[in-house]
């Protein structure tokens, strides 16, 4: 998959940055590994309790050679955050936060409404590991799941968290999972008595809307002809990626740091 470059004047796509790049740079700048970078967003699709397995992972396969990719037996964990934000870490290079802004897809809808999603994944054996954020509510975070298998449910849609994203080394180079989700919300699952409310929510993140049901349904029109288009018209505008609202503000500025998250433990690094 190609990285839509979110700049108008860039009418080319521009490719994602490799693995093996990544992998080069992290070793030019003396950079060991295991590495997190962590994203900050909204869930929009959660199964992180249980693997991607069985019939859902024959389905998903099915989707992807689809789209022209190629199946994969393994199951994963399988976790889509909208309104995704890249977290600066000085202490990384800049070629590791690169890695994962180029793979937030955007989509600009026709009703003008963007998008912005990270798809995050897991094929270790090993669920997720869990925290919980400050306003999550949680004051003993010792007595709540600490991995994502231990979960209630799968997490609802809309739900505020950052994820942390885990480059490790193998046998095979360098590889990349979900490591770790921290909740930042009041936790709540995703449960059939909630599933169109969930489906709604998960909607508007990607920039959607659920259908309404039919009312009075008028009577069928005659067809109009179709008419000329005018090729210099109607453009489509790329979309463009929202304020990082993690980044550092200009030197001397007095909100310097970062207030939507003070504190925060991120988890396992």
């Amino acid at each position: 998959m190609e990285y839509q470059n979110p700049n108008p004047a860039q009418t080319q796509p521009m490719p994602r940055m490799k693995m093996e790049t990544l992998e080069a740079a992290l070793q030019r700048t003396g950079v060991k590994l295991p590495i997190v970078v962590k994203i900050a967003g909204r869930v929009t699709y959660s199964h992180i309790k249980t693997q991607v397995a069985g019939q859902e992972l024959a389905d998903a396969n099915k989707r992807k050679i689809a789209r022209g990719g190629r199946a994969d037996n393994k199951p994963f964990y399988s976790l889509n955050v909208g309104d995704a934000t890249v977290i600066p870490d000085p202490t990384l290079p800049a070629e590791a936060i690169a890695f994962f802004e180029q793979r937030i897809v955007h989509k600009m809808h026709e009703d003008g409404v963007q998008s912005h999603v990270f798809y995050a994944t897991s094929k270790s054996p090993f669920p997720a590991s869990i925290g919980w954020g400050p306003n999550s509510g949680v004051t003993d975070p010792g007595s709540m799941p600490a991995s994502a298998d231990l979960l209630e449910g799968e997490l609802a849609s809309g739900l505020n968290v950052v994820i942390g994203m885990k480059i490790f080394p193998s046998s095979q180079g360098a590889g990349c999972g979900l490591d770790f989700v921290i909740i930042n919300d009041q936790p709540r699952y995703f449960s059939g008595q909630t599933r169109n409310a969930d489906m709604e929510a998960a909607l508007r993140a990607m920039g959607a809307a659920m259908p309404v049901p039919a009312q009075n349904i008028p009577a069928p029109v005659a067809p109009v002809a179709p008419q000329p288009v005018n090729p210099m018209a109607g453009q489509p505008v790329s979309p463009v990626p929202p304020a990082n609202p993690f980044m550092a503000p200009p030197a001397g500025d007095p909100a310097a740091g970062n207030p939507q998250y003070p504190g925060m433990a991120y988890g396992r690094t």
